[in-house]
């Protein structure tokens, strides 16, 4: 059974159990298993809190949010990076009254395809929205420019530990640089922030075995879904959907960038 299958048929049995009120989404996975999360949770009326953002087209967010404002549910979203003390140092450093310092920002993504995934590319797409929206957490009058973007291979004949990186340089100096690894043999999120008088760093790694093991109901990375499984109150949920929106349209710019230089 494959990933999708497994993480499709749990979640599916989360949402049908009467017990459960919130589904949290704490594991990496595919645009279309979080598309199919919370179009599930929200015809079933349940509470959803995502740690990833789909890609939904305009009307598609607006159908969503349509189902959910008639179902009385709540979709929700939170950066797991954001929970560590040392992101709200960062945002200060970046946010400071006197100016961002140059320096460099990095956002690493290690993801991992799949041989038999017949949509790769929504793993790709679906990592750089997740690394503009968390920019985007960290500074939300960022400005993109046209990023410099350097690979391994393209996409289409990607090896192992093949690297993606997109190079966006701001005016004040700072240069943030995305940078996503395939196929290294872990799943892995990691923001830096490197200046002249701050270091900073922050992981989220999921465990992977490296010889790819055969991924079934029984495996780790599926039982993690009922781990956080939780009752929420309302209070402490917010919608953050216009930076959903805004994390989308930046995607599709850096997409036409990766097409000009040849990557996809």
């Amino acid at each position: 059974m494959t990933y999708f299958m497994c993480q499709k048929k749990k979640i599916e049995e989360l949402i049908n159990n009467d017990g459960v009120d919130c589904i949290i989404m704490t594991s990496t996975c595919s645009d279309e298993l979080l598309r199919f999360a919370i179009q599930t949770a929200v015809s079933a009326g349940k509470d959803i809190l995502l740690n990833d953002i789909p890609n939904f087209s305009e009307n598609e967010l607006k159908e969503v949010l349509k189902q959910a404002m008639r179902h009385d549910v709540l979709i929700d979203y939170n950066q797991p990076l954001s929970f560590d003390n040392q992101f709200n140092q960062i945002k200060a450093s970046l946010m400071s009254k006197r100016g961002t310092e140059t320096g460099l920002l990095r956002i690493t993504a290690h993801r991992i395809i799949e041989t038999e995934n017949q949509l790769p590319f929504n793993i790709l797409r679906n990592t750089i929205t997740k690394n503009i929206e968390l920019l985007l957490s960290l500074m939300p009058d960022f400005v993109l420019s046209s990023p410099a973007i350097q690979y391994s291979h393209p996409f289409t004949k990607r090896t192992d530990g093949d690297v993606l990186m997109i190079n966006l340089r701001q005016e004040n100096g700072l240069l943030v640089s995305f940078e996503i690894f395939f196929n290294t043999g872990k799943i892995l999120d990691k923001l830096s922030l490197k200046q002249c008088n701050n270091r900073y760093e922050i992981k989220e790694k999921l465990s992977f075995n490296e010889t790819y093991q055969e991924i079934n109901q029984n495996n780790f990375i599926v039982e993690q879904l009922d781990q956080f499984v939780l009752r929420l109150g309302s209070n402490t949920k917010l919608a953050k959907i216009n930076q959903w929106s805004r994390a989308n349209k930046l995607t599709d710019i850096v997409i036409k960038q990766l097409n000009t230089y040849g990557y996809i």
